[in-house]
């Protein structure tokens, strides 16, 4: 289950604000998303996946006077040998954040800069950071556990925490 704020634009989620976000880090994926006439692919991990979607149900909520989309839609991933030829790639990094029973996906791109072309060393720009040059696409929860939701205290409680640092 995923849980969109239905108000909140990822677009204004700056570099500044994901750093705030340190202490909840888990994790960064690198991921290629596949579109074709065949469905759609995920490269994740040097394998590739074909997904399918069943059970595709949004539901909307409003908890303290906020608007949640909650998304109960099921991906399956099935193993696949090859992309098909003709397709259109979109390379994504996944940041993940979690607390004791939510997760944070934060999902979006790098973009390429003049800046990011250039040596950077011989610019003395900060390379550590990871969040230079990212821009945010989509962000969205999900209860670490299946019997959690929307509506549970703590998970309302962490998802609050979690968008006072983003906004």
């Amino acid at each position: 289950m995923r849980i969109y704020v239905e108000d909140l634009e990822p677009k204004n989620i700056t570099r500044s604000k994901l750093a705030k976000l340190g202490e909840y880090y888990s994790e960064k994926n690198d991921v290629i998303e596949v579109f074709s006439e065949q469905g759609m692919y995920l490269v994740e991990n040097s394998k590739i996946w074909k997904l399918a979607i069943t059970n595709d149900k949004t539901t909307k909520i409003v908890e303290n006077g906020v608007s949640f989309l909650v998304d109960e839609t099921n991906i399956e991933k099935r193993m696949h040998s090859h992309i098909p030829f003709n397709n259109s790639i979109n390379k994504k990094t996944i940041f993940t954040y979690h607390m004791k029973n939510v997760k944070l996906f934060i999902k979006g791109h790098y973009e390429e800069s003049r800046v990011t072309i250039l040596n950077i060393d011989k610019l003395g720009l900060d390379k550590s950071n990871v969040y230079n040059n990212f821009l945010v696409e989509d962000f969205y929860f999900e209860p670490k556990y299946e019997n959690l939701n929307i509506s549970n205290p703590n998970v309302k409680n962490e998802i609050n925490v979690f968008l006072s640092l983003l906004y």
